[in-house]
């Protein structure tokens, strides 16, 4: 299992233990507007996954490159109950 597929695993975990009613998720992608030495454009980078809940509206992320003192997965979702 990629540490993606892991990190979304334990959002959706999270969530539900919270209470919430969680939909379809998406994952969060980077757009490149470089290009190589070659001038081929670059392709788009996957930063992280998004996911809320259909009754009250709470987000939780994944961050694929959180900074160093930051964290992979937060969000309302994961630390306040649905309907809180």
């Amino acid at each position: 299992m990629t540490r993606y597929r892991r990190l979304v695993r334990d959002l959706r975990q999270c969530a539900k233990w919270r209470g919430h009613k969680i939909g379809n998720g998406k994952p969060i992608w980077l757009p490149s507007y470089a290009t190589d030495a070659t001038g081929k454009d670059l392709p788009d980078r996957l930063v992280g996954y998004l996911l809320e809940c259909k009754n009250c509206g709470k987000r939780g992320t994944v961050d694929l490159n959180p900074l160093p003192n930051g964290i992979d997965i937060g969000g309302e979702i994961v630390a306040i109950g649905c309907n809180d």
